[in-house]
């Protein structure tokens, strides 16, 4: 497996997880399979105080993708500008794309 911080340049793709709790397990296996797959991206897990800078600085830093965890899979509904049909029949959000911004 790379090098994470050797492996990072101007050009790599961050996705992020936005999580009350945060672990490893999910950014070892998104960033070993990235990897694998020899994709140039880069997966990080967050916390925030503040879901609603976080999902703003999702759309300013043209972050990719953000996986959603509780507590917000509800409150950031009313962030995004599309919701799935599949995310409004649950009323929840577990992964939001951003396609600029």
């Amino acid at each position: 497996m790379r090098e994470i911080a050797t492996g990072i340049t101007k050009d790599t793709t961050l996705y992020i997880s936005l999580s009350g709790r945060p672990g490893n397990t999910g950014t070892r296996f998104h960033n070993y399979l990235d990897d694998a797959l020899g994709l140039d991206f880069v997966y990080k897990s967050f916390t925030t105080s503040d879901i609603t800078q976080a999902i703003a600085g999702v759309r300013g830093l043209r972050i990719r993708g953000c996986a959603v965890s509780m507590p917000w899979k509800h409150d950031v509904l009313a962030l995004v500008d599309e919701v799935d049909a599949s995310a409004a029949a649950i009323d929840a959000v577990n992964t939001i794309v951003n396609t600029d911004g």
